[in-house]
């Protein structure tokens, strides 16, 4: 199929591999043309109207919402060239970008479908990353050919749908790799093998391994004043000797922590949990 691509950082750039490796006919647009240029595939062009206009399907993975709006609503923009095409934005720039642009695309006559992506590069590379499409089915349906040379593809619903369940995924993505950064630092701290800390963690959640390299090299350069605020009190030895030695967090943290917004009553409901369990 005839493929347009537009941004090719990291992400867009793995696109463009793994889909000129897949037979498609490319066509390219960057912000920094050369970033595009480098890559060696396919053709480039000088803006988002011009790699548009002869594509069957057209990927948009981008840094944030604001490019997002200027790709394809700016200047020699992508909806300026809409016509025929399906309209694929992989970008994580959540639901009210997408719904907007849409209407301009499908003005014109052309589909437009969010598709962003679980997974990073190597994800990408080989063919594995987490497609979560939302839209019309026929319009997925008409991309499916494409997306599915890049992953699994997961259909949510319609519009605006796979956009939030991204941010979703992105929260809890947050939420486990602080954490695993905290217990990284504490562990290195309490003379731990960095290696042996970050392979217990990984246990619990394979999916830290795409950050492998640098939980790696981080706690190995930390000292006991990088860990949690909470933790530097206490003596490294104190942090792992014996069941339940874990240290709590001084009362003054505590009354902190209690006074955010939301935070009390959600502790107060796991206390209720607990005492119903």
């Amino acid at each position: 199929m005839r493929v347009a691509i537009l941004g090719t950082g990291k992400m867009g750039g793995a696109m463009a591999r793994r889909l000129n490796g897949a037979g498609h006919e490319l066509a390219l647009w960057n912000r920094t043309r050369e970033r595009a240029e480098d890559l060696g595939v396919g053709k480039v062009a000088a803006t988002p109207a011009e790699a548009s206009r002869d594509a069957e399907i057209v990927i948009s993975m981008l840094t944030d919402a604001k490019a997002v709006r200027a790709t394809y609503l700016g200047k020699d923009g992508a909806a300026s060239a809409a016509q025929h095409q399906v309209f694929v934005d992989m970008s994580t720039a959540g639901p009210e970008a997408a719904k907007g642009i849409a209407r301009e695309i499908e003005r014109a006559g052309a589909q437009f479908i969010e598709a962003p992506v679980m997974g990073s590069v190597p994800a990408v590379e080989s063919g594995s990353v987490i497609v979560l499409a939302g839209g019309s089915d026929v319009a997925i349906d008409r991309a499916r050919p494409v997306l599915e040379a890049l992953g699994e593809v997961h259909v949510v619903g319609p519009l605006g749908s796979a956009a939030a369940l991204k941010l979703v995924a992105n929260s809890m993505l947050a939420g486990v790799t602080a954490l695993a950064a905290e217990l990284q630092a504490a562990g290195t701290a309490a003379g731990l093998k960095p290696e042996d800390v970050f392979w217990a963690l990984s246990r619990f959640s394979p999916g830290l391994n795409a950050r492998k390299a640098g939980f790696i090299a981080t706690s190995s350069r930390r000292s006991t004043r990088s860990r949690p605020h909470w933790l530097r009190s206490c003596p490294p030895a104190a942090c792992c000797s014996g069941p339940a030695r874990w240290p709590a967090r001084p009362n003054q943290e505590r009354a902190r922590a209690t006074s955010r917004p939301g935070l009390s009553r959600t502790i107060a409901a796991r206390r209720s949990w607990s005492r119903a369990g």
